[in-house]
């Protein structure tokens, strides 16, 4: 099938804390800023385009999938970002 698979991790989840294990949940608004559906949005929708480019693949169709959280997230995706999304 020629597919690639990709799990993108949300910020401030497992590895990625974007302000180092202490800082990252400080009540800052400019850091509470990153921890949102919007964002989270964004951040999957440039992570497609980024493998797309990086891959070679521009016209190849993408399909974003989960449960629970990650089901609804891939369900918004889809809503917001038809361009980048082609199935939820």
């Amino acid at each position: 099938l020629k597919a690639l698979v990709v799990f993108g991790e949300m910020r401030f989840f497992g590895d990625s804390m974007p302000f180092g294990e202490d800082e990252s949940f400080r009540p800052d608004p400019t850091h509470l800023g990153l921890l949102s559906v919007e964002q989270a949005l964004a951040d999957d929708a440039s992570l497609i385009l980024k493998m797309k480019e990086r891959y070679d693949t521009p016209g190849s169709p993408v399909v974003a999938l989960g449960g629970s959280l990650a089901g609804t997230l891939a369900y918004m995706l889809r809503q917001k970002y038809p361009h980048v999304v082609s199935m939820a």
